[in-house]
């Protein structure tokens, strides 16, 4: 199976700077790759492993977004890191529209 929820995770984390290392995108290429095989073994697994794997991967996403709430870290006593931003979900947005942007102006491969 196809883990969407857990290619969110990743691309939240990817979504918080500009420019990705190549460490990055060799990490990020390859959490990818291993969802996309994950449909062959989900194909031999019971159905509750499916359940199991989304499950988690929806908790781990939850997870993600709450941590990123500035007052949460705060009561949860997380010390501040030099990348934290005060509006994080806006400059995720911001982050989407610009890469939808590029994307949208990159001029079509040629065969």
């Amino acid at each position: 199976m196809f883990d969407p929820i857990a290619d969110r995770v990743f691309q939240m984390h990817s979504l918080q700077q500009t420019e990705k290392t190549r460490t990055q995108k060799v990490v990020t290429n390859f959490f990818r790759g291993v969802s996309v095989v994950m449909v062959m073994v989900a194909a031999y697994m019971p159905a509750a492993m499916s359940l199991y794997w989304t499950s988690s991967s929806a908790v781990g996403l939850a997870q993600n977004i709450l941590l990123k709430l500035p007052w949460l870290r705060q009561a949860c006593r997380i010390p501040p890191t030099p990348r934290d931003s005060p509006t994080p979900f806006r400059d995720m947005a911001a982050s989407v529209r610009q890469k939808l942007r590029r994307e949208t102006r990159k001029p079509p491969a040629k065969s």
